[in-house]
């Protein structure tokens, strides 16, 4: 009978892994991945949250029937689709960041070719100076917008959010990524906010290799 110690360390390759998690659910997510090619994009390169990811989100939302949600970067409503569907479920509702007007505007039609404009709160502007305004408290947050701004809006995040709550960030693994040298100056930051988790007080954190990283903290 063999022993786990015994196994040694097996080397995995991320894209037999994510293709693998995604045929196993591929089920479960058909029917929404099947509206997204009608999706209104941008004309540039527009960051968007791997399906596992999604799914991950998902899951977290109805673990803590999460009904207040802050999302920090809506690019063009992919993530807040899927929190969206999840919250709806509880009641809840999105409260969702964007810098730039034009991509929000096709975030706007995204959802309405979802049916989840009904639940979707749209904040435009810098999240540098929107966020720290922000006085409600939230159930989950998810932070997936400018990695320079990470490091900024660590302690304002902490602070909306409600104890037993969950603060998500998306790429925490930029340091150990080999990224093209156009992101090179978002390592540094990247690497201080994950510092600023593992040193907090008030947080229980974990970062999973799921798409380029993600951490999941819990407030105490």
């Amino acid at each position: 009978m063999w022993k786990l110690w015994e196994i040694g360390e097996v080397s995995l390759n991320d894209e037999q892994i994510n293709r693998y998690i995604s045929d196993v659910y591929d089920e479960e997510t058909k029917e929404f991945r099947n509206k997204l090619p009608t999706l209104d994009k941008t004309s540039q390169p527009f960051p968007s949250i791997s399906n596992n990811v999604a799914s991950l989100l998902q899951l977290l939302v109805d673990m803590i029937h999460a009904e207040s949600i802050l999302e920090i970067g809506t690019s063009i409503g992919f993530s807040t689709i899927f929190l969206a569907l999840a919250t709806r479920t509880y009641g809840g509702a999105v409260t969702t960041v964007e810098l730039d007007s034009e991509t929000a505007a096709k975030a706007r039609n995204n959802f309405s070719k979802i049916g989840v404009t009904d639940i979707v709160k749209q904040l435009i502007g810098d999240a540098e100076v929107i966020v720290p305004q922000l006085t409600r408290t939230f159930d989950f947050i998810f932070l997936d917008v400018d990695k320079s701004l990470y490091p900024k809006l660590f302690q304002p995040c902490v602070r909306l959010l409600r104890s037993g709550g969950l603060l998500v960030a998306d790429d925490t693994l930029f340091p150990v990524l080999e990224l093209d040298p156009e992101w090179h100056h978002l390592v540094q930051p990247i690497d201080e906010f994950n510092h600023m988790f593992a040193g907090s007080k008030e947080l229980e954190s974990v970062i999973l290799p799921l798409g380029d990283g993600v951490t999941i903290a819990l407030k105490k």
